[in-house]
């Protein structure tokens, strides 16, 4: 299924969707036997639906059918797109009085009401870290879940933080080092794939095995043709080492993406308002 292999980079455009949303403290058990992180969430009183957990997400995604169930308002339209560019598919803003991601509250959180094109069997959403604005977020993958903790002195990792990167559309963000060159590569739980690096940079890596066709890769406003190798050498991506991986790249695609598969194996803490990202050892 194609949907495995697309990048879900999803940024709101020209929208504030950090400063609105409070939410209180709380764990969010995750799903983590598919290609990428689910959790349940809950809008009101209205049944739970699955959606993705998404660290690639610059803003929160309500699909339109499961908006129109709960009668949400349309606050103005807006443009929703992608890193690697394509025209922006049009939706409109929304305001979530009440929800709750797992045992986390949030509370006046702003969404984007837009079909993203993908086929998203059985999710009905995608969350962004960014509802957590004012907290930190713990993804805690090998115990899957992901905790919400007060931002605090005492809760802070120790270790340095790393910008958030991807020029006009900031996103969690890592310098990795691919068999010693450095790349800079968003840290993206929406991605189901491993590790994807633009396409122009197999002409400077040393690799073990040459380019093969791969599958198509989808975006929210793009296609790409991919190509797959295995690199020659190690890849340091913060505490965790790969020996020669297995590798996609992706045509016109400007940043590279560490997917869920590779981030599995690290904790990954962020902080959305001050837009900030820990690599950390596994817990």
């Amino acid at each position: 299924m194609r949907l495995i292999d697309r990048l879900l980079l999803v940024a709101t455009l020209s929208v504030g969707l950090i400063s609105t949303t409070r939410a209180e403290d709380g764990v969010i058990p995750l799903d983590v036997t598919g290609p990428r992180p689910t959790a349940e969430f809950v809008v009101g009183t209205h049944p739970p639906v699955n959606v993705i957990f998404d660290t690639g997400a610059g803003g929160t995604v309500l699909l339109p059918a499961y908006a129109a169930k709960l009668a949400l308002p349309n606050q103005g339209s807006v443009g929703v797109g992608s890193p690697a560019g394509g025209a922006p598919r049009q939706g409109y803003l929304t305001t979530l009085p009440s929800a709750r991601l797992g045992q986390a509250l949030i509370t006046n959180a702003r969404a984007v009401v837009v079909d993203l094109g993908l086929p998203l069997e059985g999710i009905s959403g995608v969350v962004s870290p960014n509802v957590f604005a004012g907290s930190l977020l713990r993804f805690e993958l090998k115990k899957s879940r992901a905790v919400v903790v007060p931002k605090s002195p005492g809760t802070l990792p120790q270790a340095d933080a790393l910008p958030y990167g991807g020029g006009g559309h900031p996103l969690p963000s890592a310098t990795i080092d691919v068999a010693g060159v450095k790349v800079e590569a968003h840290i993206d739980t929406g991605n189901g794939r491993g590790l994807a690096l633009p396409l122009e940079l197999a002409k400077r890596l040393s690799l073990k095995t040459p380019l093969a066709p791969g599958k198509e890769v989808r975006m929210v406003s793009s296609t790409h043709r991919s190509f797959t190798a295995t690199i020659a050498g190690a890849v340091k991506i913060g505490p965790l080492t790969l020996i020669d991986p297995d590798v996609t790249f992706v045509e016109g695609v400007p940043i590279a993406n560490v997917g869920f598969s590779v981030l599995k194996d690290l904790t990954i803490v962020l902080d959305p308002a001050e837009r900030r990202t820990w690599l950390l050892p596994s817990e």
